[in-house]
C-alpha cells in the first residue's frame, strides 16, 4: 500500500503540479464558459479527487471559491470600465441567470452590481 493511503499515487499532488496550473489558466482565459470541476479535472488528466485536493493545497481555496473570485474580479473590471448592462456581463461570465450573478455579487461585495458601478463612476 502506498504511504498516502489507498495506493493512488495521484491522490496527493506533487508540489507545483503543472496540470493544476494549466486548469487554472484555462479558467482565467475562458471566463465566459461555465466550468464544472469534473470536466476541468478530466481535461487536465486528473482524477476529480486529486483535482479538488490539489487545488485546495496549491491555491489555498477550493475550486468553487477560486472560480467565483475570478468571475467577481472580472465583473468588477467590466462594471468599472464599461457601460455594458449587468445582464450582458452576467451572460458573458457564464451565468445563465442574472439573478444568480446579482446574488453572488452582493454576497461577495455587499452591494449590487449597479451600486458598485455607481460608486466607481463617483470616484472617477
Amino acid at each position: 500500500m502506498h504511504p498516502r493511503g489507498n495506493g493512488d499515487k495521484r491522490l496527493m499532488p506533487a508540489p507545483r503540479d503543472t496540470r493544476l496550473f494549466q486548469a487554472i489558466a484555462t479558467l482565467q482565459q475562458n471566463l465566459s464558459k461555465r466550468f464544472h470541476a469534473p470536466e476541468l479535472a478530466r481535461a487536465a488528466g486528473l482524477s476529480i479527487r486529486y483535482f479538488h485536493h490539489g487545488f485546495k493545497q496549491e491555491v489555498g481555496m477550493t475550486f468553487v471559491e477560486f472560480y467565483r473570485k475570478l468571475r467577481m474580479a472580472r465583473a468588477r473590471e467590466i462594471l468599472a470600465g464599461t457601460s455594458q448592462s449587468v445582464k450582458a456581463i452576467a451572460l458573458d461570465l457564464g451565468y445563465r441567470r442574472v439573478e444568480v450573478f446579482d446574488r453572488e455579487f452582493r454576497q461577495y461585495h455587499s452591494c449590487t452590481p449597479t451600486e458598485y458601478r455607481s460608486r466607481c463612476q463617483k470616484n472617477q
